[in-house]
């Protein structure tokens, strides 16, 4: 059996092969953002005049609502990145070429 020839076959796949690497750097930074806690609600407090608690209970409400909309934000770029790191190596790990001397060489010179 001919012995495989890695230098060559790195070169010939070295684009598909940083491909594959950067997808999984992609995907890994994905599953980063979507596992980070970011932030947290905003308090509601009462006190002894109305006008004080007024202002308390916008202020955390208006501090939730940005909590949400980032909460949201994060999450949907983490996915998007998760997808596109997925495709990445699907799409480059499709183009690599079998080395010479592997198994699916000798199959395809026997047909």
């Amino acid at each position: 059996m001919k012995r495989l020839d890695w230098k060559k076959w790195l070169k010939g796949n070295a684009w598909y092969t940083a491909g594959i690497l950067c997808g999984i750097i992609v995907l890994i930074l994905g599953l980063t953002i979507v596992t980070q806690d970011h932030g947290s609600y905003g308090n509601y407090y009462t006190f002894g005049a109305d006008f004080y608690t007024e202002v308390q209970n916008a202020a955390a409400k208006a501090a939730s609502n940005i909590y949400h909309v980032y909460q949201l934000i994060a999450k949907s770029t983490g996915y998007l990145l998760i997808s596109i790191g997925l495709t990445d190596i699907c799409i480059f790990g499709s183009k690599l070429k079998a080395a010479d001397g592997s198994k699916e060489v000798a199959e395809e010179k026997n047909i």
